[in-house]
């Protein structure tokens, strides 16, 4: 069997030596190659998004344009459009996508002669508004006039309005005033007559005119019980006489008094 000198010994272990070394390196390689590509793949992520982020800003920079044209797609009577231009002008300067339409419709809903209003967008660059007004249903007091609601409100053109009928009531009655004027105005409606003007004073007694030209006083509470009594009588025996009646007090709680053009009798 041979020996192995002292000196084959040492090249064998300076050979083992450098086998690894060079093994050391090629991992070392390795792993900076596995370094690099995984750098260069969140590069690549990092560009795409870079890319897309730039894109979307572009794009949406590009179609929030500033609005151009602010036009109402329903026809007004009590509001005009330099009015609605006015009430909208200070938010419209958002954009296309920047401005908040639910804003821009309470700032015209909370205008007293629009009842409802809808805002939307018309690409590119025009803002549309449809509104739906307040209708005046009633005269109110000396220069005022009452929607369905009862609301009170002001025009400045009342020409067409001096059919409607006149609401007279204190100060800050006006929803309840026009309560018990539609119900009493339904009740006689149902039965052919029509009411003129209804009228609550400062003490609180009722009294309305009717088409006819008579004026029935109900005085304080009760107002549709008198109401009936009243047109159980005017059906029974008013009606046939109306042209002799000069005026109908209704404030008892059996019966009315009407006073004629020529004597009072008790009805």
């Amino acid at each position: 069997m041979a020996r192995t000198t002292p000196q084959r010994a040492k090249k064998r272990g300076a050979r083992r030596n450098q086998m690894q070394r060079d093994s050391g390196r090629s991992e070392t390689f390795l792993r900076a190659l596995e370094w690099f590509k995984e750098l260069a793949r969140f590069s690549l992520l990092a560009a795409v998004v870079l890319t897309l982020l730039l894109g979307s800003v572009s794009l949406y920079r590009y179609i929030d344009r500033p609005w151009a044209h602010i036009s109402v797609a329903s026809p007004f009577q009590r509001v005009a459009q330099s009015e609605l231009e006015s009430l909208v002008g200070d938010i419209s300067s958002g954009g296309f996508l920047g401005l908040d339409l639910a804003v821009v419709r309470e700032r015209l809903e909370a205008h007293p002669w629009i009842a409802s209003a809808s805002v939307r967008r018309e690409w590119p660059d025009r803002l549309q508004l449809s509104v739906v007004e307040e209708v005046p249903i009633a005269r109110w007091r000396d220069s005022g006039f009452l929607t369905r609601s009862g609301v009170a409100l002001r025009a400045t053109d009342n020409s067409e309005l001096g059919n409607l009928p006149h609401l007279v009531g204190p100060e800050g009655s006006s929803r309840e005033v026009m309560i018990e004027y539609r119900d009493v105005s339904e009740l006689l409606f149902s039965q052919g007559l029509k009411v003129l003007a209804f009228r609550v004073d400062a003490h609180g007694a009722r009294s309305f005119e009717l088409a006819t030209g008579h004026e029935v006083v109900l005085g304080r509470g009760d107002v549709i019980g008198k109401v009936r009594r009243f047109l159980n009588i005017w059906q029974g025996e008013l009606a046939s006489r109306q042209q002799q009646i000069k005026a109908i007090d209704a404030r008892y709680d059996n019966g009315v008094a009407v006073s004629w053009q020529q004597s009072d009798v008790s009805g």
